[in-house]
C-alpha cells in the first residue's frame, strides 16, 4: 500500500494494476512482462530483467529514463532520492542517474561492506558503513574516499546528509549525533547527546 491511497499488484501474466482503493477501482496498468520490486519509493518501482533495471515513474505512467544496464551480475539495487539507482555488482557499487541513464559514479570495493550507502540528495557525496563501524566519505563523481575512515563501532545506526552533501549528521547509539564536514573528514563542534 502506498501513502497516496494506491495499491500496485502483479497479476498473472506480469501486468502491473495500479488500484485506487478509495474506490476499489484500477487507475493504470502496467504491461512489463517481468515482477516489479515495488518497494523502492513512492513515485518510482523498479523491474529487473537479466542484466539491466527499469524504472517506471508512476506519475507519468511511463519509463522514468532509459535502461541501467550491467556488465555484472546484478546482486543488489535501491533507489535513492527518487532520482538515483545504486546496484551492487561483484566489488562496487554503482550510481546511477535514472532520467539520464548515465553512470554518476562508483564506489570501488565496498560490496562487502555492512550496510548500503547513504547518498546526499545531489548525488555526488556518499557514506559507506563497515561490519566494523566504520565510515566512509566518498566523492561519487571522482570515485575516491574523503578522508579516513572514521571509526564508530557497533552502535552506528543512521547516516543524513545535506542537500549539498557537504555535510552529514551521524547518530550512533553510544556517542550521540555528530556533525561532519565530509569533503574535509572533519567533526564541527561536540556530539549532540539527550540527557
Amino acid at each position: 500500500m502506498r501513502s497516496d491511497g494506491t495499491l500496485l499488484t502483479q497479476s498473472y501474466n506480469d501486468t502491473i494494476w495500479e488500484w485506487d482503493l478509495e474506490s476499489g477501482l484500477p487507475r493504470r496498468q502496467y504491461d512489463i512482462g517481468v515482477p516489479p520490486d515495488l518497494s523502492d519509493s513512492e513515485r518510482l518501482f523498479s523491474i529487473v530483467r537479466g542484466n539491466r533495471i527499469y524504472c517506471y515513474d508512476e506519475l507519468r505512467g511511463e519509463l522514468a529514463g532509459p535502461p541501467i544496464e550491467s556488465s555484472d551480475a546484478l546482486q543488489h539495487y535501491q533507489i535513492f532520492h527518487d532520482r538515483f539507482l545504486l546496484f551492487q555488482n561483484a566489488n562496487d557499487v554503482v550510481i546511477f542517474d535514472i532520467e539520464g541513464g548515465n553512470e554518476v559514479g562508483r564506489l570501488l570495493g565496498i560490496a562487502d561492506d555492512r550496510d548500503w550507502p547513504s547518498l546526499s540528495p545531489d548525488g555526488m557525496t556518499a557514506a559507506s558503513t563497515t561490519s566494523l563501524g566504520e565510515v566512509q566519505f566518498w566523492s561519487v563523481t571522482h570515485s575516491q574516499p574523503l578522508g579516513e575512515r572514521l571509526a564508530y563501532g557497533l552502535g552506528l545506526t543512521d547516516i543524513v546528509f545535506s542537500a549539498d552533501g557537504t555535510m552529514a549528521a551521524i547518530a550512533d547509539d553510544e556517542q550521540g549525533i555528530q556533525l561532519w564536514d565530509t569533503q574535509m573528514g572533519s567533526a564541527l563542534g561536540n556530539p549532540l547527546r539527550q540527557r
